[in-house]
């Protein structure tokens, strides 16, 4: 005699079915913003670098320079007719900002790149002053979700303490969400 599966047993086979169904699916999406959300970061971390690594250079080469001579621009390095700015933009959202860097002789663009910063970044040039008379620095403070923001003077990394073995060092010193550069002029 041949057996057939009852209304009942097929309905809770369905239902099962679903649930391990939809687990499945949400998995899947969680794996996509998981995937989407590294890729922003890496691209965030890679456009930081390059900014860095693109400030050193523009400090080391000689002519004067002007932290935050005007306002959106955060610094100017001129040495005769030839002249590099870094403007701070908004971006593709209100929330994000990029960071233009002009390369101009005379009235003529030789180069533009903009750097993407990452979210909710705050960003701020500053010549030391006092002990710290010869050096610039770049602080980017990147505020990690529900800290809160750092204002103003907060951001001068001259203000905060900085260990004598760090003022000669030339790498980027990472201190939880800060990343400064210190460069000597």
């Amino acid at each position: 005699m041949k057996r057939a599966f009852t209304l009942t047993e097929l309905i809770v086979v369905m239902a099962c079915f679903s649930v391990i169904f939809g687990i499945a699916m949400m998995l899947f999406f969680q794996a996509f913003d998981f995937q989407r959300r590294y890729a922003e970061q890496t691209a965030s971390e890679q456009s930081t670098d390059r900014l860095i690594e693109q400030f050193r250079k523009d400090t080391r080469t000689p002519g004067q320079v002007v932290c935050e001579p005007e306002e959106n621009v955060l610094f100017r390095r001129t040495a005769g007719d030839r002249q590099v700015e870094y403007r701070l933009v908004p971006g593709s959202f209100p929330e994000k900002k990029n960071v233009i860097r002009d390369e101009k002789q005379g009235a003529t663009v030789l180069s533009t790149e903009t750097f993407a910063l990452p979210d909710d970044a705050q960003l701020k040039f500053v010549e030391g002053e006092g002990d710290f008379a010869g050096f610039l620095a770049m602080s980017l403070w990147t505020d990690p979700p529900g800290t809160g923001s750092v204002k103003g003077d907060e951001l001068d990394p001259f203000r905060r303490v900085i260990p004598e073995s760090l003022k000669n060092r030339f790498d980027p010193c990472y201190a939880g969400n800060w990343r400064t550069v210190l460069v000597k002029k």
